[in-house]
């Protein structure tokens, strides 16, 4: 019986150390923090010696060795986790709106929409962090060149453009027929109405839903009105006069501003923009992630040779769906890491990752160090990766028209961006091409109230996700966060005041 006893003894002694030693799902997860730190560090040190880390070599980096390795019981308890705090962080939004938007969606639908669209029209927003300044021109603004410039119409050079398969761009068969029944060399004037109406509409995304090689084909038709520097000027004032009004005083262009003219052109446009307008304007520079590897080197170090304080951050954009993240992506993050980690720069980086294309680019930008991620909407069947951006507070610039027209989510019933406002990511709103989708900060507000449970706290959070993540120094991001909050509590006051006279949980 001693012996029965003592034996029992070791073997739970064994058994606790063992339960002791096992890690926790919280173990596993800080593992896999440091693992990604590390793969980062790897991958800025093979950059820099000129070579770039291949696919398998990354995933045997970025996973967990056996006892650290996530199990389906890990993954199914993370999930829950996040399930339950979601569901938390919900309620306590609920409870912290001044305004019940519940109360707007269960009106009838004609007495709903007007009286969102009233709302989202008087709403301070704050920024717009993720912009393609030649995708914002209005039909309104192009219609105006085409009639002033009345350009002579080269439907051979498109159609021989088109027809090329070593493009990325497509049109459909009934545009091509379309331009195949013209004369080359006509003029704009020449067209009946209905042909000009037609023409008009190739700088915008039909209607409907495309896939992203129909909506690249529209920025080779801006080219027939926008040509000068001075149409873009002309564009972009309208532009800025739209986003003034609808409550923005701070965007984030990205685009490509490494020669003189184009710096020169850009800092001019900044100075219009605060002085008629109250916008800051600062530049993301953009690469071109099919860009060659030589290319990307070279353009990322006259990029980190610019200091001019328009210059705040770095952007990769471009059609996802055959150009992942990390083999596309890796060459000029891990040179701006490098340059951040030496302390020669102090740029930051924003990327296009988890639109379209392969599961794995919002984990790998993640890894890269990027402190924003635009769209990201593929970041949610990730859970590890989504509670590393979660805990990292990474920004991320949301799109919803942009999403549904080019297909990234079917519905936005299904788009995750309320799911990771409960989550604690930093999410903001923002147009991305609102010219070419037709839309504006206006809609896009009007969109997450109607289709989706958003409630207001979490709506007005975006707005002050906007200036939070925007990059900027910490005290013009003070300033610019002083500024937006005045307006917010200005405007809650005009809503309770006008509209909220007693019982505001009611409305």
């Amino acid at each position: 019986m001693k012996y029965f006893f003592t034996s029992l003894s070791l073997w739970l002694s064994i058994l606790c150390l063992v339960y002791a030693n096992t890690p926790t799902l919280a173990d596993k997860l800080e593992n896999q923090w440091q693992i990604y730190k590390n793969a980062q560090h790897y991958l800025y040190q093979v950059v820099s010696s000129g070579e770039k880390v291949d696919r398998t070599t990354w995933e045997k980096m970025v996973k967990p060795h056996d006892e650290w390795k996530f199990t389906d019981e890990d993954l199914m308890n993370l999930t829950k986790m996040q399930s339950e705090r979601i569901l938390v962080a919900k309620e306590v939004a609920y409870q912290n709106s001044v305004i019940n938007f519940d109360a707007f969606r269960k009106l009838p639908a004609e007495e709903a929409k007007i009286i969102i669209h009233n709302f989202c029209q008087h709403m301070p927003k704050g920024g717009m962090l993720h912009v393609h300044p030649f995708g914002t021109f209005t039909r309104n603004t192009l219609t105006q060149l085409m009639i002033l410039k009345n350009p002579i119409l080269d439907w051979i050079e498109f159609l021989n453009f088109f027809n090329n398969p070593e493009n990325t761009c497509m049109i459909y068969p009934e545009e091509n027929n379309w331009m195949s029944t013209f004369i080359n060399g006509t003029r704009f004037s020449d067209l009946s109405p209905i042909d000009q109406k037609k023409t008009i509409d190739l700088f915008f995304l039909p209607f409907g839903n495309h896939d992203f090689t129909r909506f690249d084909s529209v920025f080779v038709f801006l080219g027939i009105p926008v040509s000068t520097y001075q149409d873009y000027l002309f564009a972009l004032e309208n532009f800025a006069q739209k986003a003034s009004a609808q409550g923005i005083f701070y965007i984030e262009f990205t685009t490509d501003i490494l020669t003189d003219h184009a710096l020169n052109f850009y800092k001019n446009l900044a100075d219009t923009y605060l002085k008629n307008f109250g916008i800051i304007l600062k530049i993301n520079e953009s690469l071109f992630r099919l860009d060659s590897d030589e290319n990307m080197r070279k353009n990322t170090r006259t990029l980190l040779m610019l200091n001019d304080p328009i210059l705040v951050g770095v952007d990769l954009l471009g059609n996802e769906s055959n150009s992942p993240t990390l083999e596309n992506g890796q060459i000029p993050y891990a040179l701006v890491g490098n340059a951040l980690t030496n302390g020669t720069h102090k740029i930051k980086r924003t990327i296009h990752a988890g639109e379209l294309g392969d599961d794995r680019n919002p984990r790998d930008a993640l890894i890269f160090g990027v402190e924003r991620i635009g769209h990201g909407i593929k970041l949610e069947n990730d859970p590890i990766a989504l509670e590393y951006a979660a805990s990292k507070k990474i920004g991320i610039e949301i799109n919803l028209t942009s999403n549904i027209r080019l297909k990234a989510v079917n519905d936005i019933k299904q788009h995750p961006f309320v799911k990771y406002l409960r989550l604690g990511i930093p999410v903001s709103l923002s147009t991305d091409d609102e010219g070419i989708f037709e839309t504006d900060m206006n809609t896009e507000c009007e969109i997450a109230i109607s289709q989706s449970d958003i409630t207001y706290a979490e709506l007005k959070q975006m707005a002050i996700n906007s200036i939070e993540t925007a990059f900027v120094g910490d005290q013009e991001k003070s300033e610019l966060l002083s500024k937006l909050l005045q307006q917010i509590n200005k405007f809650e006051q005009t809503l309770t005041s006008l509209i909220l006279p007693k019982k505001k949980q009611e409305l």
